[in-house]
């Protein structure tokens, strides 16, 4: 067994569908096991005298070789990008180059990979390539990969299935990313990172194989986490479904961010005496909320917390100021790895209307108005004056 990644025979192997070989006793086999278990029923004639094993060995005979079977179908090995691809080699040169004793380190010491070496026995060819193909090899006998083509397949991948992966949730040192399952034939998705739009940087690819009744259930939603993502960084992901006779076209890209949020732009106007409505730019995708605090002295002291709002809220409405009062407005959007602050907003409610408004005739012509001013913010009154208490005209400015 040795890919760590068939981890139930009979899953691994159904996961192939019915297959449906027929054969030349008659009947129909169901994926590789009877294939398998019909080949070591054969009779042996070129040694009939051979004799049967016990049915515990044949059993594990057959298990072993469909193990071997879809060890082939590793992806990795489709990508060059398994254990066996690309290795170091140090290679004699000469014939008395000595024998192995040591392992690697025996081997470089003595090899051109060190250079204190003057007269090394061995040339070493450094591995190379071991990141592997960002395009993959072509199916065997270039059996068709597109959907509803001809060709030598016996049935087709769907490629219906959500496209871009939704709901990115940031913990961590980890990116994880959900989407829906609309596939109904598929082995497994494979999910392609990159640090670059166009996978051409830093390519890696992890695979999320799917059980027999996942792969025959649509509509499921799938989850993997990308334990191997580093803060603070900016990744480009992208999703392909598989089976046995290749790959779905990508899906669209997606783009995380792993790290604190960036700080959002913030700002906001007077609605009235005693409410400030407050509005913000999110820049970041990764938030998980934002804190609303306000402050009297510039945050020279522990501001005041308002709310705390949800990921992508961009606006939120102080309800509770005090006419006159000039006040301190910052957004802080946090995550798991951190926090970022928006600039501060200086701000202040609209002035409260005067009241008792009061007007003597002094002369003729000459009214004297008073009023009581109940802010302490404004900065100057406009006088009007109306002949039919509807219509009114600005008399004087301050």
């Amino acid at each position: 067994n040795r890919d760590p990644n068939i981890v139930n025979l009979d899953e691994q192997v159904f996961a192939f569908g019915s297959s449906q070989v027929l054969f030349a006793q008659g009947g129909i086999l169901d994926g590789l096991p009877d294939t398998a278990t019909l080949y070591d029923a054969m009779p042996d004639t070129d040694h009939p005298s051979t004799p049967e094993p016990a049915t515990s060995t044949v059993e594990q005979a057959t298990t072993s070789i469909i193990k071997f079977l879809l060890s082939m179908t590793d992806q990795r090995v489709r990508y060059e990008q398994a254990p066996f691809d690309h290795p170091e080699i140090f290679v004699p040169q000469t014939t008395t180059a000595p024998m192995n004793t040591g392992g690697r380190d025996f081997l470089l010491s003595n090899s051109t990979g060190n250079p204190l070496n003057l007269a090394p026995a061995f040339l070493q060819v450094g591995a190379s390539g071991a990141g592997g193909l960002t395009t993959g090899l072509l199916n065997f006998m270039n059996t068709s990969r597109v959907q509803g083509s001809s060709g030598l397949d016996h049935f087709d991948i769907n490629t219906n299935f959500s496209a871009p992966p939704g709901g990115i949730i940031i913990i961590v040192g980890s990116a994880t990313l959900n989407w829906v399952d609309n596939s109904d034939d598929e082995l497994g998705f494979r999910i392609e990172r990159a640090s670059n739009a166009a996978f051409t940087q830093n390519f890696v690819s992890f695979d999320v194989p799917s059980t027999p009744a996942e792969s025959l259930a649509t509509g499921r939603t799938v989850t993997y986490t990308d334990e191997t993502a580093v803060a603070p960084n900016t990744y480009y992901f992208r999703i392909v479904v598989y089976n046995a006779l290749g790959d779905s076209a990508p899906s669209a890209t997606i783009v995380v961010t792993v790290g604190p949020p960036a700080a959002p732009v913030l700002s906001g106007t007077a609605a009235s005496p005693t409410q400030i409505n407050l509005t913000w730019l999110d820049n970041s995708n990764n938030e998980t909320n934002f804190r609303v605090e306000r402050s009297t002295d510039n945050f020279a002291t522990a501001p005041q917390l308002l709310a705390t709002v949800a990921a992508n809220v961009v606006s939120y409405n102080d309800t509770t100021a005090t006419p006159g009062v000039v006040y301190y407005y910052r957004v802080v959007a946090s995550n798991a790895l951190g926090e970022s602050t928006s600039n501060i907003l200086e701000i202040s409610t609209r002035p409260a209307a005067p009241t008792n408004l009061v007007g003597v005739i002094v002369a003729d012509p000459g009214v004297t108005l008073t009023w009581t001013d109940n802010s302490g913010n404004e900065t100057g009154f406009i006088v009007g004056r109306g002949l039919d208490g509807i219509n009114f005209a600005v008399h004087r400015r301050p």
